[in-house]
Order: structure tokens, then sequence, then C-alpha cells
């Protein structure tokens, strides 16, 4: 069998040569992280194109699991207070489970509208006129252009660096100059600072391309308000289970936020985030310190590292 050609990897974009069993259809090196990464937007994409596969699939589970009627599923407020046996005698478990899910997704979608309003998620509406989400958001406000100096880049260490997209946004912003805006909000010290939300990596960029000014856009709200919402609204990859632990211990340790508190901003259970503090309290510092550089991936660190820490312990 003739040896198949080289081709770059579609991941670390060096070259490589591919298996002969799998031929032209193998798109990355034999590098752990690739292998991984590469998996990683394969189950992406077809996650994307099936979106309601696993809603499905959980569904079926467990009307199958049991055969007597298995329990209601656990339904944030205020749907844990509706009569749900009474939708199962009605409707079945299939279809009170769906309901449910329906019912979950629609609440979801009321609170960010909510904090979209400035509003708290758990409290009553204000007698007064509610301000435009456009206004809040500073859609119509015109952007600024603010020096380097005048910005609190306090939470940069939760961003992980990824060398391969830095150099790409690096190249864009040399050839196309800046298209969006960072998004910042007034620092509580005062004195003309404002606290960088969202753009850290664009900062980074224009800094290495000796820019003397950034272009932002300013969120007339609170800094922990701004940050549940720049994470709601972003675009980016999924972040990681160890990165949402870095925010979650941040917002613990510097708003005193309790379990409660954070299960209920950020719309989970109070074991999912326990799991995600207690991993970042097992994992070594210096390890978590390869992972924000980008030298280790944090899929490598949770699958690998983390086990090994736990054993240690």
């Amino acid at each position: 069998m003739p040896e198949a050609r080289k081709r770059p990897c579609r991941i670390c974009r060096r070259w490589f040569r591919p298996n002969p069993r799998v031929g032209t259809r193998q798109r990355a090196c034999g590098n752990l992280a690739c292998q991984t990464a590469r998996r990683q937007k394969t189950q992406a994409s077809w996650r994307n194109r099936n979106p309601g596969y696993a809603i499905a699939w959980r569904i079926d589970q467990r009307a199958a699991a049991q055969p007597e009627a298995p329990e209601p599923l656990r339904m944030p407020p205020p749907l844990n207070q509706l009569p749900w046996d009474v939708a199962k005698d009605q409707f079945g478990p299939q279809g009170a489970d769906f309901i449910g899910v329906m019912g979950a997704r629609k609440t979801r979608s009321v609170r960010m509208s909510l904090i979209l309003r400035h509003f708290p998620a758990h409290s009553s509406f204000p007698r007064k006129r509610p301000v435009p989400a456009s206004g809040i958001l500073g859609l119509s406000r015109p952007t600024m252009q603010l020096e380097f100096h005048q910005l609190d880049r306090r939470w940069e260490h939760l961003r992980v660096r990824e060398p391969h997209r830095q150099r790409h946004l690096l190249a864009s912003l040399a050839e196309s100059g800046q298209q969006t805006p960072i998004v910042v909000v007034i620092a509580k010290d005062g004195n003309n600072r404002y606290l960088v939300i969202d753009g850290y990596k664009r900062i980074a960029a224009l800094r290495q391309l000796g820019r003397d000014t950034v272009e932002a856009t300013v969120w007339p709200m609170g800094e922990a308000e701004a940050l549940l919402l720049s994470r709601s609204q972003r675009m980016s990859p999924q972040e990681s289970a160890l990165e949402q632990g870095w925010l979650l211990s941040e917002m613990e340790r510097r708003f005193s936020y309790s379990l409660d508190e954070l299960a209920r901003r950020f719309d989970r259970s109070i074991s999912w985030v326990s799991r995600r503090l207690a991993l970042v309290e097992l994992l070594p510092e210096a390890v978590q310190r390869y992972v924000r550089e980008g030298s280790i991936t944090a899929q490598i660190a949770m699958k690998y590292l983390v086990p090994m820490a736990h054993t240690a312990s």
C-alpha cells in the first residue's frame, strides 16, 4: 500500500503523514492534544446538527429505565411548585418530562431577559417603567477610545491562552483593524479607569501591534452582573469545567457569594458549583498556571492530571 502524502494538521497546522489505514480521512496529527481537540470539534458539530437528541434520549431512558413511573424531573423555581404528579397522570411520564424541559428552557430565557433589563432574577418587577435592553447594553451608545493605562485587567487570569487563535487574531487586526469593541464597566475606584469585562485577547494583540488606544463600549451595570451577562453572550467555544471553576472561585472570593447564590446566578445546581470549586482546589496551582499559559490544554489537565492529584491527596 503506498504511503499517504503529508498534509497539515487541522489543529496545530504542523505537517504529518496520515495513518495508512485511515488515509485521507485523517484530519489531525497523532498528537494527543490535537486528537482531543479534533474529537471535541466533531462532537460539537454533531450536537449542533442534532440539538434535541440528548434531551430526547434522556426522556426515553427515564421512561424505559424502571417498570414503575420515575420520579419527576428536578425543576427550577417556580416550576418546582407545580403538581407534576397530576401532569404525569394526564400526559404520561414522557409527556410530563417534555413539558418540564420546555418550561425550564422558557424560564431560563425569561431570567436572561430580566438580566438584560437590569432586574434581579428572582425579584418582583419595579413599579417604574423598565429601561430598554438596548439602553442597558449600550447598543445605541457610541463607542469610545481608551488608553491602555485606563484599563483594569483584573479578570485576565481567568482566560486560557491559545497561541494559534492569538496569531489569527493578530493577523486579522493588522489587516482590518479592530472591528468589535471591547466591553468595560466603570471601575469603583473612579480616577477615569475602566474594568475590562470582555476583550483581553484583543487588548494583547493591539499592544503587540504597537497601538496606543482600544475601542470600547461601556455597560452601565455592576461588575458581577456584567461578568454573568458577558459569559451568557459569549460566542466562543464552550468553556471547560476548569475555566468555570476559576470564575466561580473568584466570584466567591471577591463578592462573598454563597453556594446558593452562585447556583442561582449561574442557573445551575449547588452540586454543579461544588464540583467545579473542588476541581480548582484539587489541581495544583503550578498546573493551573500551565493551563492558563496554553502549555497544557484544560481537557488534558482534567482528564489525566486531576485524577492523579486526587489519588495523591
